[in-house]
């Protein structure tokens, strides 16, 4: 089985199923072996630590935990890698066509034998969620936009095959406006399905529905903005500037540069930034653009406390 299902479809497409969520599970089918295979390979993520990250597909559902004891900034950057693989698990399920959802495991983990787990996931046929078909290239409705161009849902590198090319550095070409655009919708941008009757849909997963508990800014140029997926009531995808900054003075040598920041100190924002940073590498692996992907350090972070980002756990840079 070949599945040519594209990065962007694949986030466009995604959702949680079960529960009251968009998806709804088929309980008279049953996944094969190329199927689960498949998504455990998605599952081998770019590192940035040498720790232990654990997953258990013979339990039901799947476990995901990381080494347990680990402290200080390295214990972030390993949920971090946690969240990343849960994400990859709802994009590689996305993209096959079948269905997924979290179990909580508590919003800081929970211990469990000798590892830190982090989440249970459920994956199981489902039916079709989009009017008959697994996928979906419309947006949301009512659709306001903004001032960025409106994201390309359809894309043309298979899933599949970003997944076997994602790593933490890239050459590639310059980003433009199209691709930063693009890049920001893939990190947190709206889509169609939604979430117990609310347009809540997104490229990534929250905890209980939640819309704040990370956020994402650009450094572009002079300045510094905030991605915005909400206002009115509605859909938007827009950056709104917040100060003067100059890039170089934060992060020499890139063109721009995506921050991602907790808003609030849990386990469960850290794997939000892992969601938001998996689909960043992969949707900048499709479109060909060179970045380098950095977690941040102490002195990192101090440089980003003078323009509002205490919180900030990880760069992406542009060139």
């Amino acid at each position: 089985m070949v599945v040519q299902t594209t990065v962007e479809l694949t986030l466009n497409s995604r959702c949680s199923s079960g529960r009251g969520h968009w998806g709804v599970f088929d309980e008279s089918k049953q996944l094969d072996s190329h199927q689960i295979d498949l998504v455990k390979k998605a599952t081998q993520i770019p590192r940035f630590t040498n720790r232990r990250l654990f997953l258990d597909f013979s339990s039901d559902p799947i476990l995901i935990a990381v080494e347990p004891g680990v402290t200080g900034i390295e214990e972030d950057w390993l949920h971090v890698e946690s969240g990343m693989q849960q994400q990859a698990i709802y994009l590689a399920c996305a993209a096959l066509g079948i269905g997924t959802c979290i179990h909580n495991v508590g919003i800081d983990g929970a211990l469990i034998d000798d590892m830190h787990a982090t989440a249970r996931m459920v994956i199981k046929p489902i039916h079709p969620p989009y009017s008959g078909s697994y996928w979906t290239s419309s947006r949301p409705r009512p659709w306001l936009g903004g001032n960025l161009s409106d994201p390309d849902l359809r894309g043309k590198m298979p899933f599949f095959e970003a997944i076997e090319r994602a790593s933490t550095v890239s050459e590639g070409i310059k980003s433009g406006l199209r691709e930063i655009s693009q890049l920001l919708w893939a990190a947190r941008g709206r889509t169609p399905h939604e979430y117990r009757g609310r347009k809540w849909g997104m490229t990534i997963p929250t905890w209980a529905g939640g819309q704040n508990y990370t956020s994402v800014h650009l450094l572009s140029g002079n300045g510094l903005y905030e991605y915005i997926n909400w206002r009115g009531n509605a859909p938007v995808h827009r950056i709104e500037r917040l100060r003067n900054v100059d890039i170089q003075s934060i992060s020499p040598g890139c063109t721009n540069c995506i921050i991602l920041s907790t808003n609030e100190r849990t386990k469960r924002a850290l794997w939000e930034i892992g969601y938001m940073l998996e689909n960043i590498i992969l949707q900048a692996t499709a479109l060909g653009v060179k970045y380098e992907v950095k977690m941040l350090g102490h002195e990192e972070k101090r440089r980003l406390i003078p323009l509002g980002l205490s919180s900030a756990v990880t760069a992406v840079r542009l060139f």
